[in-house]
């Protein structure tokens, strides 16, 4: 959770939906304006090798971006 927190820190205008832990991995629900900020999100978890970051869904639409991620420990 901790990884997390600092990731949508330093990740500008991601807003967290929801997380549920299953089978020792966390599913984030998140939204955006764009799906811009995934892209950010997923350099920082390059540089970053605390936690390993999959993308299971990422739509845009005329409500901004909605982002599913799945973490799973390095």
């Amino acid at each position: 959770m901790e990884t997390l927190a600092s990731a949508l820190t330093a990740t500008h205008g991601l807003t967290l939906q929801a997380v549920q832990y299953r089978d020792g991995s966390l599913f984030v629900s998140l939204t955006g304006t764009d799906l811009q900020q995934l892209e950010t999100l997923r350099d920082w978890f390059s540089k970053n090798k605390s936690a390993h970051m999959e993308v299971q869904s990422a739509n845009a639409g005329s409500d901004g971006a909605q982002i599913r991620i799945k973490l799973t420990p390095a």
